[in-house]
Formats: structure tokens, sequence, C-alpha cells
């Protein structure tokens, strides 16, 4: 998991739905690309709320913990070569392959699909609100559903501190 961002994740999701669009005749690229669009349309229409975030965070924590306390495991990580995942059905999977982040999942009371949501959700979420904050961007991205940003805006000290407790245990340091 340590190579795969949500914002790369995000972005690879969107480079394939490309790819593929324009390679229509490939064998199975219809059913990989119309699964993508299913994706897409979820990942625009999810809505965050603060126990879900709030779970993210704690499985997040959890496993971060774990990497922590065994440097055998943050090799493995670190060490990864693993494709990105293109779906959330390969991200899914791919969490599931390492028992101590499935449990951390599992533990904070979330499927490692609906964590791999809640991920490419929150994360772009609270870019374009801090962007937006900043003046960076006037308005949202299409793709990022605005209940999801006045969330964080309503939950923005919350988020911060939950935040700050996540880069201090950030594994990919």
């Amino acid at each position: 998991m340590s190579t795969c961002t949500p914002k790369r994740a995000f972005a690879s999701l969107v480079c394939l739905t490309i790819v593929l669009a324009l390679l229509p005749g490939r064998l199975g690229a219809q059913t990989i690309a119309a699964e993508i669009n299913q994706e897409k349309s979820e990942l625009r229409q999810y809505r965050l709320t603060m126990p879900k975030i709030r779970q993210m965070v704690a499985a997040t924590l959890a496993f971060a913990k774990e990497v922590e306390g065994d440097p055998a495991l943050a090799k493995k990580l670190k060490d990864n070569t693993e494709p990105e995942p293109q779906t959330l059905v390969e991200l899914a999977a791919r969490m599931e392959k390492e028992p101590r982040l499935a449990a951390a999942i599992k533990n904070a009371g979330l499927t490692s699909r609906e964590y791999a949501t809640l991920t490419l959700c929150y994360y772009p979420a609270m870019y374009a609100y801090t962007a937006k904050k900043q003046g960076a961007i006037k308005e949202l991205p299409k793709d990022i559903l605005p209940d999801n940003v006045a969330l964080i805006e309503a939950n923005e000290a919350e988020l911060m501190r939950l935040n700050q407790e996540l880069e201090a245990h950030d594994t990919n340091k």
C-alpha cells in the first residue's frame, strides 16, 4: 500500500478510462471501461460522514502502528513493485492481500472497498477545500461532491487534528 497514494489511485482510474476509450477493440476493454465508469460515478456520488472518516482514520492509524512496529513489514511495503491498482476492485483486493491491513480495516468496521472509496473521496475533497480556501481555485472540480467539501469545512478543526495524527504516523516518510 505504500506506493498507492489516493491521488495516484484516482489519477490511474482517470488515465485508464481514457486509454480504454481509445482502444475499444481490445478484448475485455469494454467490460473494464464500464466498471471504471461505474466506479467514477460511485466516487462522484459518495457522501462522506464524520463517523466514516473517523473509521478510516482509525484503520489507517492501526495499520501505520503495525508498520512502525515491524521493520520487515515496512520493508515489504517499501519494496513493493506490484503495478498500481486501476480500479476500486483492484485497490480493495490489494488491501485484502495484506492481512494486517485487512484486519485494521475490518476492526474499524469497514470493508476494504469502503475504505478505498473513503480514501479516494476524502483526500481529493480535503485538497479541493484547502485550495479553494487559499484562493487557488474558484470552483470545485466537477468530480468532487460539494457536500463532501461542506462537511470538511464544517468539521475543519477535528479533521486538521486527525490529519496531523495521520501525518505523525506516515509510513511513507
